[in-house]
């Protein structure tokens, strides 16, 4: 089957039998098309087999553009690069191209490229955007042929080339690009020495299952523990205080270094899973070293309190699938580093290169952020407000840096405070948009207060290793459940300027922008944006939308810039104009259709017998991309107008056209006005921002830049995937002010011993004139390209 594009916007698989061969083909096949698919048959054969395309599954909701105005239509069916839309106002289906412009996620895709490179960006940046668990939705996706398909290029492959470095090409990139090395089988035989001196409690079963990962293959082994730990005594009726650990020294210090969900479990308690009968679903309880048995975080809390325990509870979790006993060792480590942080960490982050023999490079190790040079930072505790809190912030309702989080989520699209917003048991359950306020040092609580999470520093088992494809990543050495904190992302803090020219000579890899400003005010700008007016409305003209209906196939073009242009439908917010049987619309396109045609043969009849426009000017430009359309109300307006137009052959007419340019230049600077103006928010009927910009009180106009090239922590070794299994989150530690906040990752879903750990980048695809950089995450949403 062969896919065909025509010049009316139509686009349908043909066999091989249904189409004529040519027999000369030009060098540019594009210049034989229609002008309205000109453009569209010039990018896509000029890109091609690289396209970007629309995702789409059957039964996803997504906004298409007909006639100038968004529609919400319904996912049919999807025929390889065809879908098939059912509009629910008109009751019509369409079979539409998935690379068109049509489709809402490729248009705005498209914008915000083309918005990011007229602000003058020469480098790329990764953006700190929080999203919300939210289900599958379309996305745009670029499909291409991966060279590494071929065996033979493979096999030229000496190694992966680094994250940090450019891939060699004829023509020189500004930005970084993944490896395209070819993929090295890894070898089974031997295991790094180095893993087994750093698991001294650690012994191998014969039995542990071999597991591969991208860059090396190793195993997910057991822990054992003796049966009977110190401590587990026969459970007796009483009430827990004191006295209950008074013989047991539970500093969770004493095992720093080991996992921490087993530190419990080296202190007397006993971590148990059950099942109820019948049914699939498992319970875990906990059993202290005086034999109480607790069964949820809420009781785990009180018996820590009760007691004056020294463990945390971020040290438990009740998650079933959790296993704290399981850990991964590599199979094969050509190179190995103890301790990439240089006992900077509160623990060491190992290194292992199963790829090859290549170190990582080099850099000034920095668990914080670092100002440079036009960056200045307000770090003066006085400017900090804190708790009052004498229970390490148990109680959220009392704790006030807990009730600053609840108070942000206030500039959310729904307006009112989420009170579950922020930590809860020292987990995060889901990413905050509006940022997380911890407790500072100008709080009364202690270190082990609930609201203290990213200040207390790198707590899990993390190893830095080599891929195959994608430079050096971070994989975790020990399960680790969903809403926990992992690291922090540090580095250099540059201005913009200072990061475009660090960006060109150094590269521009490890860029990403604090746009924690601009992406909440952009979400309280932007909320009304997304509403959908219900099923058969009245438009504006009075006319219901499902009477708009059109035969099955109807297509406008969407091959030429001017036909994509849909500025009116993102402002119409989801409503289009319609004719209903025997409206004024309807009239005058019938009326038009019988005025009698010219000497020359063509539509030139004047009107009210003194000459006047064409019929085809009558009807509007509605014609001009020969695609089929239903008229719009300024078709209408037209058309109303045209009995009091001279004729264009007469004096009048001359002198008129005399006017137009006078007129032509007068309407120019009306514009220039109207354009000032709305700068100001003074023109009436326009919609006005109702605060100024933030960042502008501070007489700046772009975001900060932090840089962790050749310095920053471990947060930079972090890989991209499109579906990502960690999240990030803005987090106020040592300042409020909302240009510097922490960058802190936490877990989005229980990760298993030996996965990569993986966020989305957020890169904008094509903000950056001439820099491709493509997705190797090999995830089933993988979107082909990052750049």
């Amino acid at each position: 089957m062969y896919l065909i594009f025509f010049d009316d916007g139509y686009a349908q698989y043909s066999a091989l039998d249904r189409i004529r061969h040519v027999c000369c083909v030009s060098q540019h096949v594009w210049e034989d098309v229609h002008v309205d698919s000109r453009e569209f048959i010039k990018d896509y054969l000029q890109q091609y087999p690289e396209r970007p395309m629309v995702r789409l599954t059957n039964n996803q909701i997504i906004k298409v553009e007909w006639n100038a105005q968004w529609w919400t239509a319904k996912v049919l069916a999807v025929n390889a690069s065809l879908v098939k839309l059912f509009f629910e106002a008109d009751k019509r289906t369409e079979w539409i191209y998935r690379g068109s412009t049509r489709l809402e996620p490729l248009y705005r895709e498209l914008m915000n490229a083309e918005a990011s490179r007229t602000q003058g960006h020469k480098t790329a940046r990764r953006h700190f955007t929080m999203q919300k668990h939210k289900q599958r939705a379309p996305f745009v996706e670029y499909t291409r042929c991966d060279p590494l398909s071929d065996a033979a290029q493979s096999k030229k492959r000496t190694g992966a080339v680094a994250a940090s470095e450019a891939v060699p090409e004829p023509k020189k990139r500004m930005t970084a690009k993944k490896s395209t090395a070819g993929r090295r089988a890894s070898d089974m035989d031997a295991m790094a020495a180095s893993a087994a001196a750093t698991m001294a409690l650690v012994r191998i079963p014969q039995e542990a299952q071999a597991l591969h990962y991208d860059g090396s293959e190793g195993q997910r082994c057991q822990q054992t523990l003796p049966e009977n730990p110190p401590g587990t005594v026969k459970f007796v009726p009483h009430r827990c205080d004191v006295t209950c650990l008074e013989d047991i020294d539970d500093d969770p210090n004493l095992h720093k270094g080991k996992n921490p969900f087993l530190c419990p479990i080296f202190f007397g308690w006993e971590r148990q899973i059950s099942k109820k009968h019948p049914g699939p679903k498992q319970f875990v309880f906990y059993r202290t070293p005086c034999g109480r048995r607790l069964r949820n975080l809420n009781d785990t809390q009180y018996y820590l309190h009760e007691t004056k325990s020294k463990l945390t509870i971020d040290l438990f979790s009740y998650e079933p699938c959790l296993d704290p006993f399981a850990y991964f060792v590599p199979k094969k480590s050509f190179c190995d580093i103890r301790d990439l942080s240089y006992g900077r960490e509160n623990v060491p982050v190992p290194c292992a290169n199963g790829v090859d023999r290549e170190y990582p490079d080099y850099i000034e190790y920095s668990q914080f952020r670092m100002p440079t040079r036009g960056v200045n930072m307000n770090l003066d505790s006085s400017f900090l407000c804190g708790c009052d809190c004498e229970d390490d912030c148990q109680d959220r309702s009392k704790c006030s840096c807990v009730q600053l989080t609840i108070t942000a989520s206030r500039a959310l699209t729904s307006g009112e405070a989420n009170d579950d917003a922020g930590y809860h048991y020292r987990r995060l359950n889901e990413a905050m948009v509006t940022g997380v306020y911890e407790c500072n040092s100008s709080c009364k609580c202690s270190k082990r207060c609930y609201n203290r999470v990213v200040q207390n520093g790198l707590q899990l088992r993390l190893q830095v290793f080599k891929t195959d494809r994608k430079g050096w990543g971070i994989r975790c050495l020990n399960d680790i459940p969903a809403g926990c904190f992992i690291c922090c992302y540090a580095g250099q803090l540059l201005t913009e300027q200072g990061a475009n020219e660090d960006g060109e000579r150094f590269g521009d890899e490890y860029m990403a922008e604090l746009d924690h400003i601009e992406v909440v005010e952009k979400l309280k700008e932007g909320y009304e944006s997304d509403v959908v007016e219900p099923d058969g409305e009245m438009s504006s003209d009075g006319s219901s939308g499902a009477d708009a209906g059109a035969e099955e196939g109807d297509s406008d073009s969407d091959f030429s810039a001017e036909d994509s242009n849909v500025e009116s439908g993102k402002q119409s917010g989801g409503a289009r104009s319609t004719k209903s049987p025997g409206s004024e619309t309807e009239k005058t396109e019938e009326w038009a259709k019988n005025i009698p045609l010219d000497a020359d043969g063509n539509e030139g009849a004047f009107l009210d017998g003194e000459g006047g426009e064409s019929a085809e000017q009558a009807v509007g430009e509605e014609d001009d991309d020969s695609n089929s359309r239903l008229p719009s109300l300024d078709g209408l307006r037209r058309s109303s107008r045209l009995s009091k137009l001279p004729n264009p052959k007469s004096k009048e007419a001359q002198s008129v056209t005399a006017l137009k340019a006078t007129e032509a230049a007068t309407a120019e600077e009306a514009e220039r006005e109207v354009q000032q103006k709305e700068k100001e928010g003074v023109v009436e009927g326009k919609k006005k921002n109702r605060y100024k910009p933030l960042r502008s009180w501070y007489n700046e106009e772009f975001c900060f830049i932090m840089d962790a090239k050749t310095q920053g922590n471990l947060g930079r070794y972090l890989n991209h995937s499109c579906s990502p299994n960690v999240f990030v989150q803005n987090v106020f530690v040592d300042t409020h002010d909302l240009r510097f906040p922490w960058v802190a990752f936490f877990a989005e879903k229980l990760i298993r011993a030996g996965e990569e750990l993986t966020w989305d980048y957020s890169y904008k695809i094509g903000s950056v004139p001439g820099k491709v950089l493509y997705c190797y995450c090999q995830s089933q949403d993988c979107r082909g390209r990052l750049l």
